[in-house]
């Protein structure tokens, strides 16, 4: 019995169907967390276009509280990290003097 044929995609064809730039694609591909993707010869990389889609109904949420882990605030250049485990948890406690220091823009409203 023949395995079904399936459809190889380029990394600019997966990132338009995901809706991602092909930047996005490749950064995944170096840190993982990507749909799994074929290296074919030394440097060409596709996609299998159902593993895509596949892929991207696993990373469907429901809200963004559903994403989870630590609560990152970027700090202000030349200040200490704006944000530090406790170690307890995954809650991080945000110093301060770095939510201060960040433009207007950045700081969360309550």
């Amino acid at each position: 019995m023949q395995a079904p044929r399936r459809r190889l995609i380029t990394t600019t064809e997966a990132a338009r169907l995901l809706c991602l730039s092909p930047r996005s694609l490749e950064g995944y591909r170096v840190r993982g967390g990507g749909p799994p993707f074929y290296r074919v010869g030394k440097r060409s990389v596709r996609y299998d276009e159902g593993e895509v889609i596949e892929w991207a109904m696993r990373e469907r949420l429901a809200s963004t509280s559903a994403i989870g882990g630590p609560v990152r605030v970027a700090a202000a250049r030349g200040s200490e990290p704006a944000a530090r485990s406790t170690g307890t948890d995954d809650r991080v406690a945000i110093s301060t003097d770095a939510v201060r220091d960040l433009p207007s823009s950045r700081r969360r409203r309550p």
